[in-house]
């Protein structure tokens, strides 16, 4: 079975090599080309081939909110319900205690991701803004407020990560909002009905009404990716694979243009 990606200058064939039956809600990658899927509590590393290669789970915090895998060698997963933040090494081991965000004044963070300069950045959703943590747990910078009226699950971040020196935080019905490192508001993109999205160097994949499309950050151009995703929950895509997931399994595609 071969689908078809269309990128910038270059025409790929996706193979269909590899399904896995698998629960899970979230679904990321790291640059060694390691899979990451949450089920639950469960964290669970696969080899780009789909092969198991190393597992955690904490039975005192509960589900798994999100993870960053941006640093494979310092992992951040994020436990909402308990508001606390992990750090695992690269084989899922922890490498501290929890970091609990009550007893540092946020009481209401709604996303964390991993920062370039160490430490981690924080939406706080009771002020509306980003925040960074430096390693040492000082809070240095508190970002730019941000005007959302709607109190609904519209202003809880689908996606935020540091890419390049600027923070995108992704919210479902608004789009993506782009800070610079001190936490400026830099620009907004205007995407509607964003389900799930990823940032691969400078293009934002995305999936909305049963599509899966591609934002480039820098043309400022949409692109629809020619890909099934009538049952499509979850994606990542790296260089030459991508993994797709219904939430009941996980679907490894490897290219097929040598060109990719």
């Amino acid at each position: 079975m071969y689908y078809k990606l269309f990128f910038p200058l270059i025409f790929a064939s996706f193979l269909l090599y590899k399904q896995i039956p698998q629960q899970n809600n979230f679904v990321t990658a790291d640059i060694l080309n390691h899979i990451y899927i949450i089920n639950g509590k469960n964290l669970i590393q696969y080899s780009d081939e789909g092969e198991i290669v190393y597992q955690y789970s904490s039975q005192l915090l509960g589900d798994i909110t999100s993870m960053d895998a941006s640093n494979p060698m310092k992992i951040l997963l994020f436990y909402n319900n308990f508001n606390q933040v992990v750090f695992l090494s690269n084989k899922l081991v922890p490498l501290s205690s929890a970091i609990e965000l009550d007893n540092m004044g946020f009481t209401s963070v709604s996303a964390v991701c991993s920062a370039a300069r160490d430490g981690f950045w924080l939406f706080d959703s009771k002020q509306m803004q980003p925040v960074y943590i430096s390693q040492n747990m000082d809070i240095v910078n508190k970002g730019t407020h941000i005007n959302i009226t709607d109190t609904s699950s519209s202003n809880i971040p689908l996606m935020m990560t540091e890419h390049e020196s600027k923070l995108y935080i992704c919210f479902p019905e608004l789009g993506v909002w782009i800070f610079d490192q001190t936490g400026k508001l830099l620009d907004t993109i205007a995407i509607p009905n964003i389900q799930y999205c990823q940032l691969l160097s400078n293009k934002l994949i995305y999936l909305t009404h049963k599509k899966i499309c591609m934002y480039d950050l820098k043309q400022k151009q949409t692109i629809n990716m020619d890909i099934p995703a009538d049952d499509c929950r979850y994606f990542v895509f790296l260089r030459q694979k991508a993994v797709l997931s219904n939430g009941k399994s996980l679907f490894f595609y490897k290219s097929d243009d040598h060109r990719y």
